[in-house]
């Protein structure tokens, strides 16, 4: 029963922001961060952080690129598609774009060091909220609130194979990007 009462206590309010409209970090300016670029980590839901394969590049995991034995090249392209409808009316909204690339080649195979570089999205600013506002201090109005943008994260790195498969690897990371965030009140 205690479990009960504790699961119902965290769940209504985590229900509760998400009912409210996309992500929070939308609302601050960091949008919604963006954790899969490639098909691969989209099936494997985001996981596989630690993963080490001589065919796949983790941009999150600098020490599992020692495994690389030939040049590699992944690239991204997303297609984000909804149909919406109601009682009365129907929509269908679309949108692609190239979801970014990563590069990575072996140095040495004998002692895994590798380089590797690539631009991959971070993070995603959109939202568009229009509020009817009623108030005792002023008269009936409308605010509408829309964000645009994003971060995209340019990163350099190498791995180096030490002993037993014991392996490090070290990333210089660059984030750059902007968001536009407007506010509009009509009386």
């Amino acid at each position: 029963m205690k479990i009960l009462k504790l699961f119902v206590l965290l769940a209504i309010p985590y229900s509760i922001l998400l009912a409210s409209g996309g992500s929070t970090y939308s609302r601050i300016g960091f949008g919604e961060f963006n954790y899969n670029f490639s098909a691969r980590r989209a099936g494997l839901g985001g996981l596989g952080y630690s993963i080490v394969d001589k065919d796949f590049l983790s941009y999150t995991n600098p020490a599992g690129w020692n495994q690389l034995e030939s040049t590699r090249f992944e690239a991204g392209y997303l297609v984000d598609a909804g149909n919406f409808s109601d009682k009365s009316n129907s929509a269908f909204y679309s949108n692609s774009y190239f979801n970014g690339m990563i590069f990575g080649f072996p140095i040495s195979r004998d002692y895994g060091v590798t380089f590797t570089g690539g631009i991959v999205p971070y993070s995603n600013v959109k939202y568009d909220v229009t509020e009817n506002v009623d108030s005792i201090l002023v008269s009936p109005h409308t605010a509408s609130y829309s964000g645009t943008g994003g971060m995209s994260r340019l990163f350099f790195g190498t791995s180096l194979r030490m002993f037993n498969d014991f392996s490090i690897g070290a990333a210089l990371d660059y984030y750059n990007g902007e968001s536009k965030n407007s506010t509009t009140i009509s009386f």
